[in-house]
């Protein structure tokens, strides 16, 4: 009997916004409506995978454009692999969500649409509605704009 891969997801979050991370954007954008409108549709995933195997792939996570156009759907961003309980970071860099075993790792992710599943290597999957982010993980993974 093989066991198969489980994704719970333990929060969808709303991220807090610094004010210097705003004017970070707004830097990029130029625009208060730009900027808004980047920040309006961010939220934070987190989620506990257990018993990966060599199917997983964490570019698999994300959640299709409306089009139904591959290139333009919205990727995971600024990847953290949490210990297990969730109270401390162990690494957040590109590449530091793999498999095989249990996983606890969040993710940001631009222009969510609550309304749509979210997809990752064993298939879709649908968040909880949204609530502001815990401190805990507002300490562990603040957002960080792309420069």
């Amino acid at each position: 009997m093989s066991i198969h891969p489980s994704l719970a997801v333990l929060g969808c979050y709303k991220p807090d916004i610094s004010l210097d991370t705003w004017q970070e954007q707004w830097e990029v954008t130029a625009s208060d409506d730009d900027t808004k409108e980047h920040f309006d549709g961010l939220i934070l995933l987190e989620l506990l995978a257990e018993n990966l195997d060599d199917r997983f792939n964490f570019d698999d996570f994300g959640q299709a454009h409306l089009s139904g156009d591959p290139n333009r759907a919205m990727a995971p961003y600024d990847e953290g692999l949490l210990s297990l309980d969730g109270e401390s970071l162990i690494s957040r860099e590109m590449g530091c969500v793999t498999g095989p075993g249990p996983a606890r790792f969040a993710f940001y992710l631009h222009y969510y649409d609550p309304a749509r599943p979210l997809n990752w290597s064993y298939g879709e999957f649908l968040a909880p509605p949204v609530q502001p982010a815990p401190v805990r993980l507002s300490m562990l993974m603040p957002y960080t704009t792309c420069s």
